[in-house]
């Protein structure tokens, strides 16, 4: 049986054509029942750790700005497949079978991915990101295996991830620059510390604080002790970086929202969970973005 459509005319004239149900058309319905929902990356504070380093080292010397901006591109694909080769592995492990719907999505997405920024460090022989490429596929295994394990939330899962998603920015260094340099290196460094101060913050603030009562001073000092190490260590590290490779003191201001972030979160206790994780990450993107903008000016204001 034939069926009547009718269409609407750029001259308000109206037109129908015969549709046959036999003519097998398009339809995405199809592909999502097919697929499953389009996997999603819930820990929204991963997308500033890969993102902002990436777009940082591209700003740095825009050699191959398309080239680039394609190259982070498919960073972002085999990043969205992070989510479904854990649901994969999870599904694999309890139930003995693997989940199909999880597999085609880490098969689309990852595989995509690995070809585009395949195709684009053999087009313009960047072996040394190649080299790269696959000590950051370790390290991303290596958390997967943390994330079945149920270790992720552990500082070093947490590490670990930041150090393989702020490898971004060597990666688009490399890719501009044909080697890494001391430059690159200092790049990477100032971002794994930048993102990293972010855990031991977070910890405090949202996963040890609203647990415990308030204590006195002292017993402040004591529940921070990580985050006042690791921001003696940080500041430590900047100094020496900047007296030794002649960088502008802004590379210290780029850092001050976070050291005044952490003193004010480690006295101004997070009493019965006030402060939401999304109050928090939003936070953390503002200061995010004020941290790529001088970092930024701090490469190109040297003393």
């Amino acid at each position: 049986m034939e069926e009547y459509i009718k269409f609407k005319l750029q001259d308000n004239s109206q037109k129908y054509v015969i549709f046959s149900p036999n003519i097998q058309t398009f339809n995405m319905s199809y592909f999502k029942n097919f697929l499953g929902p389009f996997p999603k990356q819930r820990q929204h504070g991963a997308w500033a750790m890969f993102l902002v380093p990436a777009f940082l080292a591209l700003f740095l010397n825009p050699a191959l700005v398309y080239s680039s901006l394609l190259l982070i591109f498919s960073f972002i694909l085999i990043f969205l497949a992070h989510q479904p080769a854990s649901k994969f592995l999870r599904f694999l492990k309890n139930k003995g079978r693997p989940d199909s719907r999880s597999f085609l999505w880490v098969l689309l997405l990852a595989g995509s991915g690995f070809l585009i920024s395949g195709y684009l460090l053999v087009h313009y022989q960047r072996w040394n990101a190649l080299i790269l490429g696959g000590i950051v596929g370790i390290l991303l295994l290596m958390h997967l295996w943390m994330t079945l394990n149920k270790e992720a939330l552990s500082i070093t899962a947490e590490l670990i991830g930041v150090l393989g998603l702020t490898a971004s920015a060597p990666f688009i260094y490399i890719f501009n620059n044909v080697s890494l340099g001391a430059e690159g290196w200092v790049l990477w460094m100032l971002n794994f510390l930048y993102f990293s101060g972010s855990i031991f913050y977070i910890k405090l603030k949202l996963r040890w604080q609203p647990s415990h009562p308030e204590p006195s001073f002292p017993g402040k000092i004591k529940a921070g002790k990580l985050l006042i190490i690791f921001s003696i260590f940080l500041i430590l590290y900047l100094f020496f970086t900047i007296q030794i490779r002649g960088y502008s003191w802004l590379f210290m201001v780029a850092f001050l929202p976070f050291f005044l972030k952490a003193a004010y979160g480690l006295i101004n206790w997070n009493t019965n969970g006030r402060q939401k994780p999304k109050s928090v990450g939003l936070l953390e993107l503002k200061h995010s973005m004020i941290f790529l903008f001088l970092t930024l000016l701090a490469f190109h204001l040297p003393l």
